[in-house]
């Protein structure tokens, strides 16, 4: 799952009839994820470094807050 995960906001509860609760544990248990490694993200490029800049010095003004009401 992408993001942050918050308890009681974004987790996932699923609820089953207790007769069939060992079938769905066993189920969920096959379908778990493993403990590989999270793939990292290449470094970032000198061109994709500028463009960033050039973006936030051209578009800056359009980021919405940061304005006080008179």
């Amino acid at each position: 799952m992408p993001g942050l995960r918050i308890e009681s906001f974004n987790t996932r509860t699923i609820v089953v009839p207790e007769e069939r609760f060992d079938e769905v544990r066993e189920a969920l248990a096959e379908s778990a994820p493993t403990n590989e490694p999270a793939a990292t993200t290449p470094p970032m490029r000198f061109r994709d470094k500028v463009r960033v800049v050039l973006e936030a010095v051209l578009f800056g003004w359009f980021v919405p807050g940061g304005r006080r009401s008179k």
